[in-house]
């Protein structure tokens, strides 16, 4: 397989799958903890994290000592994706 240059394609033109990957747990952290830009739901600490369980509690979920977490942890807990 060649790479393809933007003058050989074509509208029209049937493209090939393309695999990706792999995805690791560092890469969904990363996503996750900013690398998306501005997202009012993204995992934060402190007071924000404070105001954001107020704000929009259905989105915490409590983990297995009653805290409530990000439900975005499924991604890198494996206990808590499992119970999902």
């Amino acid at each position: 397989m060649h790479p393809r240059i933007w003058e050989d394609v074509s509208i029209g033109d049937t493209l090939q799958p393309m695999a990706k990957g792999p995805l690791t747990t560092t890469d969904i952290l990363v996503f996750h903890s900013g690398g998306y830009g501005y997202v009012r739901t993204k995992p934060c600490v402190n007071r924000i994290a404070c105001n954001n369980r107020h704000r929009i509690a259905p989105f915490y979920v409590k983990n297995e000592f009653g805290v409530p977490d990000v439900a975005q942890r499924v991604h890198w807990d494996k206990l808590h994706g499992r119970r999902r």
